[in-house]
C-alpha cells in the first residue's frame, strides 16, 4: 500500500494564491489606514474651522461682523499643530463673508468653510 501526498508543483501553486491573498490583503488594509487619516484631517480641520467662525461672529450676542480683515494663528489639536486663517471678505446686502481656512499638521488643506455676519453691528 502505497502512501500518496501532495506534489511540489500543487505546494508551491497553493503557496501563491496564499501569497496572493496576503498580499491583497496588505495592500487594503495600507487604503484603509491612508483613508482613515484623512477622514480624521478633515474631521478636526472642520471642527477647528466651525470654531474660528463662532470667535469671529457669536451666535449667543447675535450675529455681527467682526472689525478687521485678517486672523491667523495655530493650535495645537489631534496630536499637532493646525495653522487657521480667518479672512473677512465684502458681502451683499449688509453681509460680511468670513473665509476660514485650517491646515493639517501634514500640511494639507483640512477644511474651507465660509459664515456670513451681519456688518456694522459691533466687533
Amino acid at each position: 500500500m502505497r502512501v500518496r501526498g501532495f506534489t511540489l508543483v500543487e505546494v508551491l501553486v497553493a503557496l501563491l494564491v496564499v501569497a496572493f491573498a496576503c498580499g491583497a490583503l496588505l495592500e487594503g488594509s495600507s487604503r484603509y489606514a491612508e483613508a482613515r487619516a484623512l477622514l480624521v484631517e478633515r474631521q478636526v480641520g472642520t471642527r477647528l474651522a466651525v470654531a474660528r467662525l463662532m470667535l469671529r461672529c457669536p451666535p449667543g450676542r447675535g450675529p455681527r461682523a467682526p472689525e478687521g480683515g485678517e486672523a491667523d494663528g495655530e493650535v495645537q489639536a489631534a496630536g499637532g499643530r493646525w495653522r487657521w486663517e480667518v479672512e473677512r471678505l465684502a458681502a451683499a446686502d449688509g453681509l460680511v463673508q468670513l473665509r476660514a481656512r485650517v491646515t493639517a499638521p501634514s500640511g494639507r488643506a483640512a477644511a474651507l468653510l465660509y459664515g456670513y455676519c451681519r456688518a456694522g453691528e459691533g466687533g
